[in-house]
């Protein structure tokens, strides 16, 4: 991916396909190497593939596990991928809003409250 950027599409399709639902710690090192292969995606690589990216991490948002939850919210401390976010609003905001009021109303885990408390006032 970082030879040829059109690859990233690719990448991150299969590393959404074999996702570790069932494993924590793994679910945390798939986000770090997601955030860094979208780090390296062209806008219309990251359009193609902004529905299915976002309904995962919407997920990761709800999980109980804290790790997995706060990882998915340090996506809004990423400025490139923000900056998606930004041009993309209208198609990304109602995959992820409902996941984000979830933990407003109260996360277990503090740490989590307040990260998304703090992406909801972005």
């Amino acid at each position: 991916c970082e030879k040829d950027y059109t690859l990233c599409t690719e990448i991150i399709k299969g590393i959404l396909k074999f996702w570790p639902v069932t494993n924590s710690p793994k679910e945390v090192l798939y986000l770090q190497e997601l955030e860094e292969v979208l780090e390296l995606t062209q806008p219309q690589e990251f359009q193609e593939v902004l529905e299915v990216l976002f309904k995962r991490l919407n997920r990761c948002i709800m999980s109980q596990h804290f790790q997995v939850a706060e990882r998915a919210l340090f996506y809004w401390h990423n400025e490139y991928i923000v900056s998606y976010i930004a041009q993309h609003r209208k198609q990304i905001l109602p995959i992820v809003f409902p996941a984000l009021m979830n933990n407003t109303k109260g996360h277990w885990n503090p740490t989590v409250y307040q990260l998304t408390v703090n992406v909801v006032k972005m």
